[in-house]
């Protein structure tokens, strides 16, 4: 946390207009710089006393016009209280915002998140330009590339075996991935959401305070209240598009539009006054504004975290969207099975070996991603004061329930991944191979797949 730039200035200003707006109530004008003028107290030998000049913080009382000159006359308005007790009420006002986290704490985890969100985007990636002009211009084009020529190749194969194998994982890899990438995309619009709520309530609180002091001195210099209606923002309706319009997030996809119906938010509170005919009222509305405030933070961090509640119940209800590892027959059939009918001397080929190399890239991918998510699990970004908002953390421990989902998933699909591409070299080998040959089939068929964009720099790519 941190302090909100500017904020220790202009409640020391907010003081100073309110001790001048009570002392004018009592008949002093004047500032605290330069002290106040006013009445002192008359009595029965001076009935009609001069003006005092009263001077801030002291206290000290002495001539109007000389005021290195004495006098025995006590000024009638209660200076040193007036003067105490706006000094102990404004700050303990705003006391709640004095450290509130910092935006630039969340960059990283954003930065990351939306390069993850990108990552995932194995479906509808695109190219401009052509040669070495060639850029991606959405989603992951090396992914894209990779699972669609699998899914083709694997299509072509017959036999209840690899009809198995293409039903549980191969057919359904670009649907897993692109409910991960709304999930880190989810992910990815909480940590926006945060981020431009503390943006938003350090501007806020600096316009709030503004507002009390204008209205405060305009009630010392007589005037009325000048001050426009205040209008709290609400962050969430334009966080959707400050996240998509991240320089690493670039492909909106399905991702935005199932987004925009699981995040709702809050509805804006009344534009909020700060006038008033006395200071009690101008003080009663910046009581009442910092509330507002507060109240604000609460709502959309319940928001963000009710938008984060629908993603895992969407995990819990629909895995096959979510979740490569289901059962499958591919991996838990006999020897005998996998050789039956046509498909027999098809899978003893170099050919299944090859697309089992397609695999294990895939899966390296999808374990970089993993391992890039690990490190946007920071609470202390998110900490502030429990007086305002969703408690100390905000909307932190649903982040981190949906944050640990995702990261279940990921690994999973990396395990899910490596088994199959493990058992397909098996089987390729008619189960005559050791884990250690496994393992080295599998780097060398790595090796020789194709980059499919090559001479390009794709994050989390070939």
């Amino acid at each position: 946390m941190t302090e909100v730039s500017g904020l220790r200035d202009k409640i020391q200003q907010v003081i100073e207009a309110a001790i001048a707006a009570e002392m004018a109530d009592h008949g002093f004008h004047g500032s605290c710089s330069k002290g106040f003028i006013g009445p002192g107290n008359a009595s029965e030998a001076d009935p009609l006393p001069p003006n005092v000049w009263v001077s801030y913080p002291t206290g000290r009382v002495a001539h109007e016009i000389a005021h290195d000159r004495p006098t025995h006359h006590e000024p009638v308005a209660p200076a040193v209280e007036i003067f105490d007790k706006w000094r102990r009420e404004i700050p303990q006002n705003f006391d709640r915002f004095n450290h509130v986290p910092d935006p630039d704490g969340f960059k990283g985890a954003l930065d990351t998140l939306a390069g993850i969100a990108n990552g995932l985007a194995a479906g509808g990636a695109t190219l401009t330009g052509s040669g070495k002009n060639a850029q991606v211009a959405a989603g992951n084009i090396d992914l894209t590339n990779l699972v669609s020529d699998l899914q083709k190749e694997v299509a072509t194969y017959n036999g209840r075996a690899m009809e198995a194998l293409d039903d549980s994982y191969i057919s359904r890899l670009d649907e897993v991935l692109g409910g991960q990438h709304v999930l880190a995309s989810l992910l990815g619009v909480m940590v926006a959401g945060e981020q431009q709520i503390w943006t938003d309530i350090r501007s806020q609180l600096l316009v709030v305070a503004e507002n009390a002091r204008r209205a405060f001195q305009a009630h010392a210099d007589g005037g009325t209240n000048p001050v426009s209606p205040i209008k709290i923002a609400t962050s969430l309706s334009t966080v959707l598009g400050l996240f998509t319009v991240h320089p690493a997030f670039k492909i909106g996809s399905v991702a935005v539009s199932l987004l925009s119906t699981w995040l709702t938010p809050p509805t804006p509170p009344a534009p909020l006054t700060s006038g008033g005919a006395n200071v009690n009222e101008i003080h009663g509305k910046l009581v009442f504004a910092l509330s507002e405030l507060a109240s604000g933070i609460t709502l959309q961090e319940n928001a963000l975290a009710d938008c984060a509640q629908r993603g895992i119940w969407r995990i819990d209800h629909e895995p096959a969207y979510y979740d490569l590892s289901t059962p499958s027959e591919f991996l838990g059939a006999s020897r005998n099975e996998y050789f039956t009918g046509e498909e027999g001397p098809f899978l003893r080929t170099e050919g299944l070996r090859a697309r089992a190399g397609t695999v294990q890239k895939i899966a390296g991918i999808v374990n970089q991603i993993s391992g890039s998510l690990a490190g946007t699990l920071d609470r202390s970004a998110w900490e502030h004061n429990p007086a305002i908002g969703n408690g100390a953390d905000g909307c932190f421990p649903a982040y981190k329930e949906l944050h640990g989902d995702l990261s279940n998933l990921l690994a999973r699909a990396f395990r899910a991944l490596g088994e199959v591409a493990e058992r397909m070299v098996l089987v390729s080998h008619d189960f005559d191979r050791t884990e250690g040959q496994i393992e080295e089939d599998l780097r060398r068929y790595a090796r020789q797949v194709n980059d499919p964009s090559k001479g390009q720099e794709v994050p989390y790519g070939y």
